[in-house]
């Protein structure tokens, strides 16, 4: 597109100059003049092309990506378990799971409404964020569920882990407006074992999930261990003030 603009643009002046003659100009131009309409609808074509590339690339993140806390979807998140738990297959490598649940997120939407529980949400993902070993992958599930992959930990490892983050949940209170108050985590922990697909390891975390939420929460559970261990025993209750206002 340059180059025959540039053609265009010598003839005219060689032309004015008078350095080429009028028929020799007219043979020229009918050619360039074909050459820049051609060029102009590659370069177009060309950048429609690249509009398009770069709208879908942005789609596909968002796709991957929770709106929310910028975390890893659920979608996302199963598509690299299954590629982890493809590899441990193959190389016998261990890969475990960590299922988490805020705890009495109801509590907090009901008190400070909605945006508060936003807020607390994002404030889970960065505490956890911070907390995790490097190459564990954080994802949010949906409402107040969250799910850790550990690639290359076993199960002594991700009871471990787990008990890391309900000390850093603890450790870091949350403050919304004016109030400060205290969020902790249930956590359920299960390692993947020869022959389990992703939903057989999701499912034995989940059990861990529930028998830690049982016994009270702000703890977590392994599977296969009908152990619920809380760091630093029981937490108080979180004192939750009421909004200033009354709802009829």
């Amino acid at each position: 597109g340059i180059f025959v603009h540039g053609i265009e643009t010598a003839s005219n002046l060689l032309q004015v100059a008078g350095t080429i003659s009028r028929e020799t100009y007219l043979v020229i131009e009918p050619g360039v003049l074909v050459l820049v309409i051609f060029s102009g609808l590659l370069w177009n074509f060309g950048l429609v092309l690249m509009v398009i590339d770069r709208l879908n690339a942005e789609l596909a993140a968002l796709a991957m990506r929770d709106p929310l806390t910028g975390l890893a979807n659920r979608r996302a998140f199963h598509e690299r378990l299954d590629d982890e738990l493809r590899l441990s297959e193959a190389t016998q490598r261990p890969c475990s799971l960590l299922v988490i649940d805020l705890d009495k997120f109801k509590q907090i939407n009901d008190v400070h409404r909605h945006l508060a529980g936003d807020a607390c949400l994002v404030h889970v993902a960065t505490t956890v964020t911070l907390a995790l070993p490097p190459g564990g992958l954080l994802a949010r599930m949906g409402g107040d569920e969250f799910s850790v992959l550990l690639p290359g930990k076993d199960l002594v490892a991700a009871a471990e882990i787990a008990a890391d983050l309900v000390r850093a949940m603890r450790a870091a209170r949350m403050r919304w407006g004016t109030t400060e108050f205290a969020l902790t985590l249930s956590i359920g922990a299960a390692a993947w074992r020869p022959g389990w697909s992703g939903d057989a390891l999701n499912a034995d975390a989940d059990a861990a999930l529930y028998r830690a939420k049982a016994h009270g929460r702000d703890g977590h559970a392994v599977a296969r261990d009908r152990r619920v261990i809380s760091p630093e025993g029981p937490m108080p209750r979180p004192n939750l003030p009421r909004p200033g206002y009354e709802i009829f």
